[in-house]
């Protein structure tokens, strides 16, 4: 019979995380939810969340040998502690907030650059340039999640004009003195100005690709899940969703007679392995990828920590099953070599 495997999910707040506990016993894991505060250095021990396989219970146990960080930021102090004690690389997804503007400039030092739309720091002079060359730029923060103040500005015969959230404009101006005069309500110098991309659509409606990029059993990235962002018919951006359906589907029906599927996969696997290079150990993320109306792939940003509930709306089990188990059982993995 084979012996259950401790595996540690570091986070700031001892609770049970729901959700993983199925594919805990599938595995033969027992999860440990470790805060800091918890931590018994002296005889390396943790007074945790334990889940045994039935419930969930508060003891004390030894220090799993592998952890899943599930802090939600840049790299917690507490992980380098911890790797002296476990070895290096013994703790992944040291960063699950990332800065866009740093990611950017990693991946634009890559391979991957023809598919990364044009970004630098936004500043009046740098949206004027953006403009003058393609008519449309996206703002958005740095560190920005959940699509919130992600805005569209265009400049055409009729002067400029701000969108948000909405193909149609919010504000129009006359001239460019006005439109950065408003913008300064709402944009900080921590704002990244974009090419926009416009989007392939499905029945008139655009949509983009979300690849669940995880490392398996064995330590190798592999695409655990995809799906896409079918976006609202009035919106330029795919954040706040009309559906969502399988990436396979979404490919089949915008680009039929087109293989990209393999193409889509190896661009985000390529992605996890350059960001993992300058980042950090990561063990997952999420890759949202943009395809034009000429099938181009363009990388639009990553996901440190990706919400695994959306996959619940492909209403397909085997793939929910994987994107729960992947993150177990590699540390499983980075707990027994």
């Amino acid at each position: 019979m084979r012996k259950n495997v401790a595996v540690g999910m570091l986070t700031p707040l001892l609770a049970p995380l729901t959700g993983y506990e199925k594919a805990a016993n599938g595995l033969g894991v027992t999860l440990v939810v470790v805060t800091p505060e918890r931590i018994r250095w002296k005889t390396q021990e943790v007074q945790g969340l334990v889940w045994s396989g039935e419930s969930w219970t508060y003891q004390v146990v030894p220090l799993p040998r592998a952890m899943y960080n599930r802090f939600y930021g840049s790299k917690p102090p507490i992980i380098a502690k911890l790797e002296n004690i476990l070895g290096p690389q013994k703790i992944f997804n040291h960063v699950t907030h990332f800065d866009k503007w740093e990611l950017h400039k990693i991946l634009a030092g890559s391979s991957l650059r023809p598919l990364t739309p044009p970004t630098t720091l936004y500043s009046p002079t740098a949206l004027a340039s953006f403009l003058h060359k393609y008519s449309y730029a996206i703002l958005k923060p740095r560190l920005g999640h959940l699509g919130v103040k992600v805005f569209l500005v265009s400049a055409d015969d009729q002067g400029y004009h701000l969108y948000q959230g909405s193909k149609y404009p919010v504000s129009s101006y006359s001239t460019f003195e006005e439109l950065t005069t408003k913008l300064e309500e709402s944009i900080t110098p921590n704002f990244l100005i974009q090419r926009f991309v416009p989007l392939a659509s499905l029945d008139g409606r655009l949509f983009d690709l979300r690849c669940l990029v995880q490392k398996d059993k064995s330590g190798s990235w592999i695409v655990s899940g995809l799906l896409s962002r079918v976006a609202l018919s009035y919106s330029y951006i795919t954040n706040i969703s009309h559906t969502v359906i399988s990436g396979e589907t979404a490919l089949e029906q915008a680009f039929p007679g087109y293989d990209l599927l393999s193409e889509v996969k190896n661009v985000s696997i390529k992605g996890a392995q350059v960001a993992e290079q300058t980042l950090g150990s990561l063990g997952e993320i999420s890759v949202d990828l943009a395809l034009d109306h000429d099938g181009n792939i363009w990388i639009i940003e990553f996901n440190g920590k990706p919400m695994k509930g959306i996959f619940h709306e492909l209403q397909d089990t085997k793939t929910l099953e994987q994107v729960y188990q992947m993150p177990l059982a590699y540390a499983r993995h980075l707990a027994t070599i």
